[in-house]
């Protein structure tokens, strides 16, 4: 905790002395987000009260440091995935704007993806939002999220080349997939075919 401390602090005297510093900013915004996301994980399904008052301060923290990378430098691709996570984490706090939330974090990631098609980490989290969506809808409509959060997971295998490196892409999927979704996403050859992980959720 004190080295995280003090990489926090030293980014901030950075960003002091150049406030058009993107990688500082996204540096520190990223430190903000993990830390809220410490705090989310400590807390599971009871976050209220003082603890809920500090992951959203550090998730206001967190957005404010992308802001500030992308407003030094548009094209800084991983502020906008890391905006897009801030926004993920606040739709997990509850409330009655979750969906809004994570609209507005796919478009984030769509955004980093359009400086860096190739951003694994973009995919990824794309897929984990639709995963929420879905897991927030009824009916037909939440189908198509499924559809597109299984897509979204291929693009992001596409972009590693080892074996390791995919299988654990895999099994954080399938342990999101479980997480987030109350039954098992539609049945699809293809999709087993595709991705060695399609077993782990039912398929």
């Amino acid at each position: 905790r004190q080295a995280l401390d003090r990489a926090a602090e030293l980014y901030q005297q950075a960003i002091e002395r150049n406030k058009r510093f993107a990688i500082a900013h996204n540096n520190l915004g990223y430190l903000h987000l993990e830390s809220a996301k410490g705090v989310l994980k400590t807390a599971g399904g009871e976050c209220a009260g003082e603890t809920l008052e500090i992951a959203v301060d550090r998730l206001d923290k967190a957005d404010r440091c992308c802001d500030g990378a992308v407003g030094s430098d548009r094209t800084f691709y991983m502020s906008y995935d890391n905006k897009g996570n801030v926004a993920r984490h606040r739709a997990r706090l509850g409330g009655t704007n979750g969906l809004e939330l994570l609209e507005s974090g796919i478009e984030s990631f769509h955004e980093a993806l359009t400086y860096n098609p190739a951003y694994q980490a973009a995919w990824t989290d794309l897929a984990k939002a639709h995963v929420q969506v879905h897991a927030r809808l009824k009916g037909h409509d939440r189908e198509e999220h499924a559809d597109l959060a299984w897509h979204y997971h291929w693009q992001a295998l596409s972009c590693l080349d080892s074996e390791s490196g995919r299988r654990h892409l895999c099994d954080e999927f399938v342990t999101r997939c479980q997480t987030d979704w109350p039954s098992k996403p539609a049945t699809s050859d293809q999709r087993a075919q595709v991705c060695t992980c399609a077993a782990g959720v039912g398929l």
